[in-house]
């Protein structure tokens, strides 16, 4: 899980904000009928998307700030909008994958093949070519994440542009060692006093995403490369300070180039705090192949 900076797209060699790329595409709309139909709900687009900025990521509340709503018929026009292929709207999803080369809800794939609508178009169709809406992710996260945006009052999914979430470490592996097997738990805990609101939704979204076991089924694979790695470069073998030192260190690189929120950071870390690991190394290192628990 990690925070993105917002996208920034550009046209003609200028930046431009959603406001003029609603503008932009008006004028580059061909069909008279469509153009006319967005032209005239221009004002209530507007204010939709002040309403979105003004609620800074909160946006349980968007229908209670934006009270006024466009008809079925404004509603087609708006979903058509994003289908739009030519001109802006191209410029704009190219300029949303560019954000990052990983998926910032699992931050596993790095085939970015979606561009989600945060509120989903299907419901909130006043905010499909909303720069801020649109956030890369992979096809399991899009396809899990769906309409789970929110649950009655609550919001449930992190929102990359807006919960601010990459200086807060909360993401933990624990590992067990079972008869030579190495056991790994994820978790998210609240080790650096993140606002409690952001938390929740955190702790939601672990849920939702189902992090807990893609976390822990992907990990298996790293655990395997890692322990080899330690094999070969490690200092000592069997000096516990030496262990803990090794791992810390490899978790600060592994902060350093995919965050401190990053599946495999957490891992490390939790391969330095291993209460059993001298002897599972031993054991492993000695071993053709490690014994992993069936997923």
């Amino acid at each position: 899980m990690k925070s993105l900076n917002r996208p920034v797209i550009s046209h003609n060699g200028n930046s431009i904000n959603d406001h003029e790329i609603y503008d932009i595409m008006l004028d580059q709309r061909r069909h008279l009928s469509m153009r006319n139909s967005l032209l005239a709900i221009k004002s209530l687009v507007s204010d939709k998307y002040n309403a979105y900025i003004a609620l800074n990521g909160k946006l349980e509340d968007i229908n209670r700030l934006a009270e006024n709503h466009p008809n079925r018929s404004e509603l087609d026009s708006l979903k058509k909008c994003y289908d739009y292929n030519t001109g802006v709207i191209n410029t704009l999803r190219q300029a949303i994958l560019a954000t990052t080369d990983s998926c910032p809800y699992c931050q596993i794939n790095n085939e970015l093949n979606k561009r989600d609508h945060y509120l989903p178009k299907a419901l909130f169709a006043e905010f499909s070519i909303l720069s801020l809406n649109l956030i890369p992710t992979c096809d399991i996260c899009n396809e899990i994440k769906s309409y789970n945006v929110f649950n009655q009052t609550e919001r449930r999914i992190i929102h990359p542009y807006y919960d601010q979430i990459n200086n807060h470490r909360f993401l933990c592996a624990d590992i067990s060692i079972y008869n030579d097997t190495p056991v790994v738990n994820y978790r998210v805990e609240n080790i650096e006093s993140i606002d409690p609101y952001l938390f929740e939704v955190i702790k939601k979204h672990f849920e939702v995403l189902n992090l807990q076991k893609r976390y822990g089924k992907i990990s298996h694979k790293e655990l395997h490369r890692t322990i080899r790695c330690f094999g070969r470069n490690a200092p000592c073998r069997k000096c516990p300070i030496e262990i803990t030192r090794y791992f810390n260190g490899e978790a600060d690189n592994s902060k350093e180039n995919y965050g401190v929120n990053h599946w495999n950071t957490a891992l490390l870390h939790g391969m330095a705090a291993c209460d059993d690991i001298i002897g599972f190394l031993e054991t492993v290192l000695g071993a053709e192949e490690i014994k992993w628990p069936r997923q």
